[in-house]
């Protein structure tokens, strides 16, 4: 049985092709790196120093942020080994040195692919992690159960399939083992592919209905609206790559393969950075805080008791000082504030009423 590589092959390929986008794929990953290392550390900082109180989704976010650093880390290994170059530029032949080299570049990415996977899947579980905390419906957080069974179980089959693609199990990541019994795997890759998309766009989309039922200022509510419909740009990272899958056919993989795994990278970065934007919002409030002081009211707060006002004495001027505890439920963290109305004119009027 043939293996993934046979030098005989190239001969149906212009050899006459000598460009590189090898710096493309440096350029991008290092962006992205820095995009996410920038972000899940202030979202760290936001949580444990500001909110003192990281959560599950936090966690989650973290072990996404991780994977996607082992993914581009992966991917810059191998651009300095020959991503991004054409493979017959590589000197690659039926020597055991060539065979040594393919390796250095088939191994880190055969690992970008796992750790894509575990990136992808770990920032949907955040996501599902913070809803779980916002709504507190039986109805609903059975839905976000659901849905994060069906996300544990496409990573499970996932990462299964592209472990176990071939036999032996090694022509999985080794372009020179003979292929025997091999899946379409390029099929498989669409397939799940689209199945991760739709699941992108219904957890992305859950919340907006009920975020626009929450009582609060038009434009404060367009800015949370905004804030948790920035998923689109991962969707569109996400399409944009299932449209250059066809790239991984190809023998010429070192080239045509680096296009599809720069927009992995870019699809996972945009994930963490959007699914982290709504954390952040007090660093806005801050620094904004015309812009993006807190005032909205959970979807429930309508059809909660009125706390009962309190009477706490007599101020200087005569009038009778009471206390009455609001409590304003945080959308982006679900801490609960408690605020007091002191001034006793405003304590005479509530008791007037």
């Amino acid at each position: 049985m043939a293996s993934y590589f046979d030098p005989s092959t190239l001969s149906s390929y212009d050899l006459s092709q000598h460009d590189t986008i090898t710096q493309s794929v440096i350029f991008t990953n290092l962006v992205c790196m820095a995009v996410v290392v920038l972000v899940i550390t202030l979202r760290i900082y936001v949580r444990h120093s500001i909110k003192h109180a990281a959560g599950l989704d936090d966690y989650f976010a973290a072990a996404a942020a991780a994977s996607a650093i082992v993914l581009s880390t992966c991917c810059l290994f191998a651009a300095t080994q020959g991503l991004g170059k054409h493979i017959w530029d590589l000197g690659l032949d039926n020597s055991p040195s060539s065979h040594n080299a393919s390796l250095r570049i088939s191994i880190p990415l055969f690992i970008c692919y796992l750790s894509y996977l575990a990136a992808n899947n770990f920032i949907k579980c955040s996501i599902l992690a913070s809803y779980y905390r916002l709504f507190p419906g039986q109805s609903v957080r059975r839905i976000l159960l659901v849905l994060s069974g069906l996300v544990a179980l496409n990573c499970i089959s996932s990462i299964l399939v592209g472990i176990f693609e071939c036999y032996p199990v090694k022509s999985s990541w080794d372009w020179f083992s003979p292929r025997e019994n091999c899946i379409d795997i390029l099929r498989f890759f669409v397939i799940s592919s689209w199945i991760s998309t739709i699941m992108d766009i219904v957890i992305w989309g859950f919340p907006l209905p009920h975020f626009i039922k929450l009582q609060m200022k038009p434009r404060r509510k367009f800015h949370l609206v905004l804030l948790f419909g920035a998923g689109a740009f991962a969707f569109v990272a996400g399409i944009l790559r299932l449209s250059r899958l066809d790239g991984l056919r190809s023998v010429d993989i070192t080239y045509t393969g680096a296009s599809p795994i720069d927009w992995c990278v870019a699809e996972v970065s945009t994930a963490i950075a959007c699914a982290s934007v709504p954390s952040l919002r007090p660093l806005a409030v801050r620094f904004f805080p015309c812009s993006w002081q807190s005032s909205s009211v959970s979807p429930l707060a309508s059809t909660r008791p009125r706390a009962p006002t309190k009477f706490l004495g007599v101020a200087k001027d005569g009038h009778p000082y009471c206390s009455r505890d609001i409590s304003l439920d945080d959308v982006e963290s679900q801490q609960s504030t408690s605020l007091h109305s002191a001034t006793p004119d405003q304590a005479l009027r509530q008791q007037k009423m």
